[in-house]
């Protein structure tokens, strides 16, 4: 065998911890698919006892002589059901009951409050005070609408005519001014000049329909607001009087007597409807008492044996909890060799897991001490090969291994170049002195070659490898 350094070191951990990497990951998969199947297989087993617990319920709910409850729970909570369901009945039977009578009752509100309407209307129609404020009020109204209508009239014609004024540079000067007020402003220097233009254009009558130009709309909403509260007066005595007719006529009484019966007997129509809906639930199956004890039925059979869940299908007329309980039983034996499998495959996982974990810490141990370094080279009986196998199947400890590495190669140094006076280059063949961090396995790896200790000599423990290493299981 040729020397080889250490790249060819290297390359076989690589190999190795690749190698190690994928067992463990496909280790892994394969348990996980095995424990997905058992969780699958689980979900299985539970329908199929779901099948036989419904199967067993309803023979028990026709009254089978030959079949008996589960447990003594089963058949306290069946009779309790039926006791409830028999309840359930009876209050329904009364709150129909009380239906009638709350419908028998609107009835009879109805009546009343008629009698009562018509009671209020005949002493309305002779009541002559309202009959005089009603028509007093018709009045009033009018004359609201009237008032309404003139305001609006007033209000925009006042508007138009006052603009007029506003345009009128001469008679705003004047109206600014104060002329003609005790509140006058004008210099006296000028008052001449005002009395000649007020003269002129006649200010003193302007100045009269201007200001009732203006004071012409507030007028017409001060009698606006006056009517308006004369009309509020009569439609607050009218209300007073209609209000007084039918507390005296009883009208008001009726009416809250037919509001709390209609209330009484929508909560009643509710009430019957949430019990029917509640006894057809029951008929069918499907209430939360009968869900109850089916769960408590597939809860006994999950931890009953084959042969009791055999006699229990037997007791019964209907064949689909014999199907079930034969798909059951391939599940049973489905799951046995399942769990088999898993905890094969639990130990192949750690196994792996083991093996790659070994391996990466051999690749970091070569890689720290440099024994994978390009620089070092190993002798012509080099067989790592076998230190591997040895290694991985913890017949070999990591330091023996390492020892073994540092006898069987050497660390070749560059040479460096001499400078000599009369002589240039190297001394041919032989190595550099070592640098002083490897000084020490340099020695070592010297002194190892005569050594007796150990392993033994290079030629030993190649033969050692051989015979101990060769034929070991390889990676």
């Amino acid at each position: 065998m040729s020397k080889v350094n250490g790249n060819y070191v290297k390359e076989r951990l690589e190999s190795l911890v690749e190698q190690a990497a994928l067992e463990e990951r496909t280790a892994k998969n394969s348990l996980k698919g095995a424990e997905s199947q058992l969780t699958q297989n689980a979900a299985k087993k539970a329908t199929q006892i779901a099948i036989m617990a419904r199967v067993h319920l309803e023979t028990l709910r026709t009254g089978n002589s030959r079949l008996r409850p589960i447990t003594q729970e089963v058949s306290n909570l069946l009779a309790k059901r039926q006791a409830d369901f028999e309840t359930l009945k009876d209050q329904l039977v009364m709150e129909q009951e009380s239906l009638e009578q709350e419908q028998v009752a609107l009835r009879t509100a109805r009546q009343t409050l008629e009698s009562r309407e018509s009671q209020r209307n005949k002493e309305m129609a002779s009541n002559e005070e309202l009959k005089g404020l009603r028509e007093q009020g018709v009045t009033l109204f009018a004359a609201v609408k009237e008032k309404e209508e003139l305001v609006e009239s007033i209000t925009s014609e006042s508007k138009s005519k006052v603009r007029a004024y506003h345009e009128d540079p001469f008679f705003m000067h004047l109206h600014n001014s104060g002329f003609g007020t005790e509140n006058s402003t004008g210099k006296w220097l000028f008052r001449g000049i005002d009395n000649w233009l007020a003269s002129r254009i006649n200010y003193r009558q302007s100045a009269q329909n201007y200001k009732f130009l203006n004071e012409l709309p507030i007028k017409a909403l001060e009698a606006l607001q006056a009517v308006n509260e004369q009309n509020h007066a009569v439609l607050v005595q009218i209300d007073k009087i209609v209000d007084q007719i039918e507390h005296s006529s009883g009208l008001d009484q009726a009416q809250m007597r037919l509001e709390s019966v209609g209330q009484r007997l929508k909560e009643r129509e509710k009430s019957i409807r949430a019990g029917e809906e509640a006894v057809e639930l029951h008929e069918a199956g499907g209430d939360q008492a009968l869900k109850h004890i089916l769960s408590i039925i597939s809860k006994a059979m999950e931890s009953m044996s084959l042969q009791t869940l055999d006699r229990l299908a037997g007791d019964t007329d209907n064949h689909e909890d014999e199907l079930a309980l034969s798909t059951y039983r391939s599940l049973v034996e489905s799951e046995t060799r399942l769990r088999g499998e898993i905890a094969s495959m639990q130990n192949r996982y750690e196994n792996a897991a083991h093996r790659n974990k070994r391996a990466s810490s051999l690749q970091e141990f070569c890689d720290d001490r440099g024994y994978d370094g390009s620089n070092r080279v190993y002798d012509n009986n080099f067989d790592f090969q076998s230190l591997v196998n040895g290694y991985m199947l913890g017949q070999i400890e990591q330091s023996m291994l390492g020892s073994q590495l540092e006898r069987q190669s050497q660390v070749i140094r560059e040479p460096e170049p001499s400078y000599n006076s009369g002589y240039s280059g190297y001394s041919g063949g032989s190595t550099s002195s070592p640098r002083d961090d490897d000084s020490d396995t340099y020695k070592r790896s010297e002194s190892s070659k005569s050594s007796d200790s150990g392993w033994g000599n290079s030629d030993s423990v190649s033969d050692s490898g051989n015979n101990t290493y060769r034929n070991s299981e390889s990676i």
